[in-house]
């Protein structure tokens, strides 16, 4: 019965967007010898290295906290926390301020290694049996070697692909190749919760060759048989990621989920893809890409890629300027930037500078761009103070949609982190509870 309930708990963790290894395994050991293989723990912030932990100074349990610069030490701002170990183990914590109520994080000799460990806070009067269960970490991972803190959102590595025999077929056209190095310029994604394996988004990939807003349903297919389909609808949802992605051996996976336009859960796992065939639903559709002009568009496309990315690594390059005023002042010009991807960065990274809920609220009134109205709506919600509810009504419109969505979804965040009761003159689908 008690192996049931670990199991279904590790469950419920997998499913928030932790991987972890289950804590009734685990078997602290601070008085044994440090091991002779141990490795050091190397320590990250935001893509740099800050610090190294050394395997006998994991005895004294040290918090993560005390190892990062100033800035990163609230765990509350952490956007992800991503440890890996040795012989490839990983555990991967999005926003874990949010997952765990005040947790203390911290390191620890387990079997004469470090291991870190996700631990309940010490209170003061509780009795022994709650300092037992303090004592138990929530999550961790054992043998780790480095740690890696994000208080902005992280950029994923580039994916690269040496050869590619994916074929892109739109309404019974010829087929287009989508060659494997305009495959590894396109943007990596990461699952929703960041947990699992980057990769390109469908909409990224169908976009090589039609423009995906034209899409109404892509087929996936394995050799010669029909293996999944795509809605257009969950091809181009904010709320769905659908990614393609190389395996170890380079043959293509695809993995998503998402909501459909009845919204309806839906999900799709498919291995070994060989191609893509897209319906558009309209006569003559405009497809971008048909041989022979393949080639340049990719290359026009790849230099676009190309700037967008350079334009991104400005965007860091300010935010490791932090704390400085000048600094978050060209963030704000930032969130003028024609690209939304640019637009979503410099959100990300004024978290660093502490209550942004103005910049936030006034950004909202202009921003067109759904996922980066998400972005800013989430940030509001994180450390916006309660009067800023009865502002962000005026989002909430009588008929859900995604934008109505985040603002409701705002609101409530708010309401629960402060304690404060919810403004009059929502519409009643915002305070039916769970059914947003």
């Amino acid at each position: 019965m008690r192996s049931g309930l670990l199991l279904v708990g590790a469950l419920i963790l997998a499913a928030l967007g932790v991987w972890v290894l289950a804590a009734s395994s685990e078997r602290r050991s601070p008085d044994a010898p440090v091991a002779a293989d141990a490795l050091p723990v190397q320590v990250f912030w935001n893509g740099d290295a800050v610090a190294t932990l050394e395997p006998e100074d994991a005895r004294d349990e040290p918090f993560l906290t005390d190892l990062l610069p100033e800035g990163a030490r609230d765990v509350a701002a952490w956007v992800l926390l991503a440890v890996k170990g040795d012989a490839g183990r990983r555990m991967r914590i999005a926003e874990p301020g949010t997952r765990f109520s005040d947790p203390a994080v911290r390191f620890y000799l387990l079997e004469g290694r470090p291991a870190l460990g996700v631990f309940r806070p010490l209170e003061d009067g509780m009795n022994d049996a709650a300092r037992r269960a303090v004592g138990k970490p929530m999550a961790y991972l054992a043998q780790v070697v480095e740690v890696w803190v994000w208080t902005v959102e992280p950029r994923p590595d580039p994916i690269h692909i040496a050869t590619s025999e994916l074929d892109i077929v739109v309404d019974g056209r010829p087929p287009v190749r989508a060659e494997a190095e305009a495959l590894s310029a396109l943007p990596v994604s990461l699952p929703h919760g960041r947990s699992g394996h980057p990769g390109w988004a469908l909409a990224e990939v169908v976009g090589l060759v039609i423009e995906p807003t034209l899409v109404a349903r892509v087929a996936v297919l394995v050799g010669d048989a029909e293996a999944a389909a795509v809605s257009g609808t969950l091809l181009r949802s904010a709320d769905a990621a659908v990614l393609l992605r190389p395996n170890r051996k380079g043959a293509l996976a695809l993995d998503g989920s998402g909501r459909d336009a009845a919204g309806a859960d839906v999900g799709v796992r498919v291995r070994g893809v060989t191609q893509l065939v897209v319906t558009t639903g309209t006569e003559r559709p405009p497809v971008k890409l048909v041989p022979p002009a393949i080639e340049p568009t990719l290359a026009e496309r790849m230099e676009a890629r190309k700037a967008l990315n350079a334009e991104r690594d400005k965007v860091r390059a300010i935010v490791a300027r932090h704390p400085e005023r000048d600094a978050r002042e060209e963030l704000v010009d930032l969130l003028e930037h024609e690209h939304p991807r640019v637009r979503a960065d410099a959100i990300q990274g004024l978290k660093r500078w502490g209550d942004t809920s103005e910049i936030m609220y006034r950004h909202l009134e202009t921003e067109t761009d759904a996922e980066v109205r998400g972005i800013a709506f989430n940030e509001i919600s994180r450390i916006a103070p309660a009067e800023y509810m009865e502002r962000l009504v005026r989002f909430v419109g009588p008929v859900k949609n995604p934008m109505n969505k985040d603002a409701a979804k705002a609101i409530k965040r708010i309401a629960r982190r402060t304690g404060e009761p919810m403004p009059a003159g929502l519409p009643d689908w915002v305070r039916r509870g769970g059914k947003r």
